[in-house]
């Protein structure tokens, strides 16, 4: 046979072999994952090629035909089970037989030693892939399957010398088909090895994308409030999770599939910012962006990211998008916004937003800014004689007359519990005055459960360099100067209208606080005390249950008996008739007494359990006068006592309840009179 078509048809044979890599992949089989009867089926399928390629073989003489057999098989052996390896030698021997010819024995051990060499190679090279990287495998692969089919066909070759016949001999066979032996098939097995390899990495990368993806959308679709999902360069949709494709569903009524085109999408939904995001992203900018939507009727806010997808040669093959509703964090930022800046009970600006405005108006040399600082007259004793509600109420009242009547011209601050101050830019000082003087006329006309509105205010002018702190401190000044003449008698005249108000509320206090009072003096006259000393104490006797004001009209006015919780709400009116008084100048010395008529003499009285000469002697008369009228006046959960009986019992409490001497002086006088 001439040398050309030798060479054509083991070059014929040796393209069969690749017929084998197309099977092994439409299969779709990992040699290691295979079940048992996918290894059968797989060592048939090459069996069938191994005879395939038999029937294509390159021939030098009757009966000596040599063909690619030992690559398949070795490589069979080398790649795949053991199992599936010896039923392609079985078949393949099988075959061989059946032709018969001189060189059937060196066909039978080519199909032994290519399997045995292979089923070695296997063993060895599956421990050493355990311990190889990705890198130096695929560097070292074809190496090493060079030198595996230099061995195998070393082996096969070897196998020659079972020929035995008169014209030829082992040795001249093996000289005249070394070079194909152990130089082109170790090629051809390198080359079919590196392509077994390649192959199966691409099927395990498939596999190992499938379970990504599957894993990437059951994550991304997992109990969250992010929509997410991804578009390719032509803003097609990749990935889209559940919560996004149901937001969608919800909002616009619209079913978002894969493939869908994104772009044209969100043009229709008014989300054309987010297709502007997306298009950074495919140019290869990442950014973020907070963006307002309305859907049916509702307003809400999404935060979305935005990111290039690369291949694996950095080449941007898409973009990624995660947005959430951030709508209610949007609103709390608002409202602490709001807050940081604004006084949390009137609305007014607040400190804070005073500090820097004064810096501003420093920085900037703004000119004219006039300040005025103002301070409510007798907030303390409106909280204590009516509860902070009502201390409240005046503060909002303030705010909003001086909020209208300041109007665009000035920005009005709550700086403190009852301190404000309006700043007012490019506003004069004439002006300026004119503007609070309309307020205090304004706040005259309005009075709070009796009580007149009254606030101090004091005026400054900037109209040069000076610091704004300078004209805060000259308005405070001037303020402050006012407040001491306004104060004494607003303060006068709150305790008035307070005591009138309690006597509104209760006429049962009116009545009792006048025969408290005449009984105080008479205790007095039988100390012969000077006049002066006697209106003092018709005074303390007078006010002496001022703290009432305070007390639940319902309490006060009970027909039955007090519950333990309504008595220890009683028992606070000394302390709160202490803080009434003890804010206005004229009554701070009485405060103390009014502070101590429930205390006893043995230190078992309210509030500070004093006793004995402790508790002022004012005080002393003052509990002698209050209890006996509250003995002898008619209560409906208990008998009224005589006048008899209820000096038997302050004489009985004398020494314990009551200032001994006092109480004697007391019964025996009034022991004269019946």
């Amino acid at each position: 046979m001439p040398s050309y078509q030798i060479i054509a048809d083991l070059f014929r044979n040796a393209i069969l072999l690749f017929a084998i890599v197309l099977a092994y992949g439409t299969l779709n089989l990992r040699p290691i994952q295979a079940k048992n009867w996918q290894k059968i089926v797989l060592g048939i399928i090459i069996g069938g090629f191994a005879i395939l390629i038999m029937l294509n073989p390159w021939q030098m003489g009757p009966g000596l035909i040599f063909d690619t057999r030992s690559v398949l098989i070795s490589l069979t052996a080398a790649f795949f089970s053991p199992l599936t390896s010896i039923i392609a030698m079985v078949i393949g021997i099988g075959f061989r037989i059946s032709i018969g010819g001189t060189g059937i024995y060196a066909g039978v051990g080519t199909y032994v030693v290519s399997t045995a060499i292979g089923l070695a190679w296997y063993y060895v090279r599956k421990r050493r892939l355990n311990q190889m990287t990705q890198r130096s495998r695929q560097v070292k692969i074809f190496g090493e399957f060079f030198l595996f089919g230099v061995v195998v066909h070393i082996g096969v070759l070897l196998c020659q010398l079972f020929l035995i016949f008169p014209l030829w001999n082992g040795l001249e066979i093996i000289q005249k088909i070394w070079f194909p032996f152990l130089v082109i098939y170790p090629i051809v097995t390198g080359v079919l090895a590196l392509t077994f390899i390649n192959l199966t990495d691409r099927l395990d990368f498939f596999t190992n994308i499938k379970q990504m993806q599957r894993l990437l959308q059951a994550s991304i679709d997992s109990p969250c409030s992010v929509a997410i999902f991804a578009v390719d360069k032509n803003i097609r949709f990749l990935v889209i999770n559940n919560y996004f494709r149901e937001m969608i569903k919800q909002q616009h009524n619209f079913d978002i599939k894969v493939g869908d085109n994104a772009k044209d999408l969100f043009a229709n939904m008014d989300y054309d910012d987010l297709g502007t995001g997306i298009q950074k992203a495919i140019n290869g900018e990442s950014s973020s962006l907070i963006s307002l939507h309305q859907s049916q009727g509702n307003t809400f806010y999404l935060r979305c990211l935005f990111g290039p997808i690369f291949d694996d040669k950095s080449k941007i093959i898409g973009a990624t998008v995660f947005c959430e509703d951030v709508s209610e964090d949007i609103k709390k930022t608002k409202e602490n916004l709001y807050l940081s800046y604004h006084d949390y009970l009137t609305g007014l600006k607040n400190r804070r937003y005073y500090g820097e405005m004064i810096i501003k108006i420093d920085k900037q040399s703004i000119v004219p800014v006039s300040v005025a600082m103002a301070d409510i007259n007798g907030l303390k004793i409106t909280n204590d004689a009516f509860g902070h509600a009502t201390g409240d109420q005046l503060l909002l009242q303030v705010s909003k007359l001086m909020t209208d009547g300041f109007g665009d011209k000035g920005v009005v601050c709550r700086i403190g519990g009852d301190e404000f101050v309006i700043i007012m830019e490019h506003i004069e000082l004439e002006e300026a005055n004119a503007l609070v003087n309309q307020v205090k006329t304004e706040m005259d006309q309005i009075s709070i459960f009796g009580l007149e509105i009254s606030v101090a205010f004091g005026t400054a002018c900037k109209t040069g360099n000076e610091k704004m702190a300078s004209i805060i401190r000259m308005a405070e000044a001037e303020m402050y100067n006012k407040k001491l003449y306004e104060i004494s008698s607003q303060r006068a005249e709150s305790i008035k209208t307070i005591l009138n108000t309690l006597y509104v509320k209760n006429p049962r206090e009116e009545l009792h606080s006048r025969r408290v009072s005449e009984l105080s003096v008479w205790i007095g006259n039988i100390y012969q005390l000077s006049k002066d000393e006697i209106n003092v104490l018709r005074m303390i006797a007078n006010l002496h249950d001022i703290g009432k004001i305070a007390i639940d009209e319902a309490i006060l006015n009970k027909p039955d008996k007090l519950t333990q919780d309504e008595w220890e709400i009683i028992k606070r009116h000394p302390e709160i008739g202490y803080r009434i008084l003890a804010s206005a100048s004229e009554y701070v010395d009485i405060s103390g007494v009014i502070l101590a008529h429930h205390e006893r003499w043995d230190g078992k009285g309210y509030p500070k359990g004093i006793q004995g000469e402790e508790i002022p002697w004012r005080a002393r008369i003052i509990a002698i006068a209050d209890a006996f009228d509250a003995m002898t006046s008619p209560r409906a959960y208990r008998k009224t006592m005589s006048s008899v009986e209820a000096i038997d019992e302050i004489e009985r409490c004398s020494g314990t309840q009551f200032d001994p001497d006092i109480a004697n002086r007391f019964v025996t006088e009034m022991r004269k009179q019946l």
